[in-house]
Order: C-alpha cells, then sequence, then structure tokens
C-alpha cells in the first residue's frame, strides 16, 4: 500500500477584532480581516440581527474598518467564495460590550468624571483646560 500525499488546502478565514467591541459612547468600531484560503476572489457581506445581507467587502483577503457597530445588535460576516454569493467559506460573528470593561478602576472613572466636568466648565466660561486645572 502507498501512502498519498494530499495537499490541503489553507483554511478560510474571517475575524473580528476587537470581538466583541467595547463598551463606550458612539458608534463601536471593528475590523473585519477574511482571507479565502487559496487566492480566488471572494466577497464579504454582513447582516444585523439576521435581516438582509450587504456587500461588505471583495477580495481575495483583505482587513476593513466596521465603525458602525451598535450596542444591541448582532453583526454577523459571511466570506463567500467568487463572485456568485452561494458557497460560504466561514462566518463570525460581532457584538458590542454594554458595559464598560471591569477592569477599569475607580480612579480612572474618577478623573474621567472630573475633566467631563472641568471641559463642561471650560465651555460655559469660555476658559481654557489650562485656565482650569491650574
Amino acid at each position: 500500500m502507498r501512502n498519498l500525499l494530499v495537499p490541503q488546502r489553507p483554511p478560510q478565514t474571517i475575524t473580528a477584532s476587537p470581538n466583541p467591541v467595547p463598551a463606550g459612547e458612539g458608534l463601536g468600531t471593528t475590523t473585519i480581516t477574511w482571507n479565502t484560503g487559496d487566492g480566488t476572489f471572494g466577497q464579504v457581506y454582513v447582516s444585523a440581527d439576521g435581516g438582509p445581507e450587504a456587500p461588505f467587502n471583495a477580495a481575495p483577503s483583505g482587513s476593513f474598518t466596521a465603525g458602525w457597530i451598535q450596542v444591541g445588535q448582532t453583526y454577523e460576516f459571511r466570506l463567500y467564495a467568487g463572485t456568485e454569493h452561494a458557497t460560504l467559506l466561514s462566518k463570525t460573528q460581532v457584538t458590542r460590550s454594554k458595559i464598560a470593561d471591569e477592569s477599569f478602576s475607580f480612579s480612572q472613572w474618577a478623573v474621567r468624571k472630573v475633566l467631563r466636568k472641568a471641559v463642561s466648565f471650560a465651555a460655559m466660561r469660555n476658559a481654557t483646560m489650562r485656565q482650569i486645572i491650574i
């Protein structure tokens, strides 16, 4: 009996980083990275909460930023082979944290709160941050 070596195709991948997207004000941002694994053309589509898919990007591999991630929604990014939008190669889901990271210390929170008040006060008085902090 002979052993035959069958070349393995590199894995087709699609990932998101960071995932979950950290909590914060405004919209969140994640970077989607994909690879068809063999250099052939691929298309990336996105769906929010199981809704219809929309084109996101297209290339054999790449990275692209999604700067519109909202709290409470689940986004699924899907990598398809070729241009037919028929053969699913890989997928990943992206969510956004509702609360800030627990490692955020009380002192960091306090400094942020004081600075926000100082900025608000400065805006009301037409003063600069330097004038307020000194």
